[in-house]
């Protein structure tokens, strides 16, 4: 049974490599590894980021105060935090809600799941320039929404891309690549943040950018065409 399972798999990889459908598997699942890579190394990096601002608002608030004062700005500027990460966690519904829009649209599947990716790599270089506390709420936010948008739609559009016969095999790999990616993530990041903080944050942009010049070249567009 097991050997005839290996079997079955090994057929099914075959047919994913074959030539009309190897560039469309390795760009699909380097796609689901790098956006995987490149947006949870973002939220490793970003309660960092918020610590920090929330620290420096609580130095300059405690040093005109006394030791009551002090504890009173560390307490508000923590619960500042996690508004601004609940904040964070929402902005990202409307992204998910946009996402089954745009997979309509003109731009069709590849060139709006493109689009959003290039948008998120935009956001973390804004959120890279910001310096106040309310320029990285709505940055954050921002890509909260544009990455869920892109996410919405690489979800939509890999199971189209596979036929029936390898759908299984093909978005279960993509899966399994995008969880190593994201077990990885918090490692690179916490190694980048000890060498500077502000690279966590390019690093991402970059990966971001590779990955949506992948969604570039993929050479099937499924709203207009039949999965294969």
């Amino acid at each position: 049974m097991a050997s005839h399972r290996l079997d079955e798999t090994i057929a099914q990889l075959q047919l994913l490599f074959a030539p009309d459908l190897r560039r469309t598997t390795i760009l699909v699942w380097l796609i689901w590894a790098l956006v995987s890579l490149g947006f949870t190394m973002f939220n490793s990096f970003l309660p960092k980021m918020l610590e920090l601002h929330g620290q420096g608002a609580s130095s300059s608030s405690s040093s005109s105060g006394d030791g009551d004062g002090e504890t009173l700005a560390v307490g508000m500027d923590r619960s500042k935090v996690y508004r601004d990460a609940l904040l964070y966690a929402l902005s990202g519904i409307p992204g998910s809600i946009i996402g089954s829009w745009a997979v309509d649209t003109m731009l069709g599947r590849r060139y709006s799941m493109a689009l959003a990716t290039f948008g998120s790599a935009i956001c973390l270089w804004v959120f890279s320039r910001t310096q106040s506390s309310w320029g990285v709420l709505v940055s954050s936010a921002m890509f909260g929404l544009v990455s869920a948008l892109m996410y919405a739609i690489v979800y939509s559009y890999t199971p189209e891309v596979f036929s029936p016969a390898v759908r299984g095999t093909g978005c279960g790999v993509a899966s399994a690549l995008s969880r190593v990616a994201g077990i990885i993530a918090p490692l690179l990041a916490g190694l980048l943040i000890a060498w500077s903080l502000v690279s966590v944050l390019y690093a991402s942009m970059a990966i971001l950018v590779v990955a949506g010049i992948c969604m570039v070249l993929l050479p099937i567009e499924t709203a207009k065409h039949d999965a294969l």
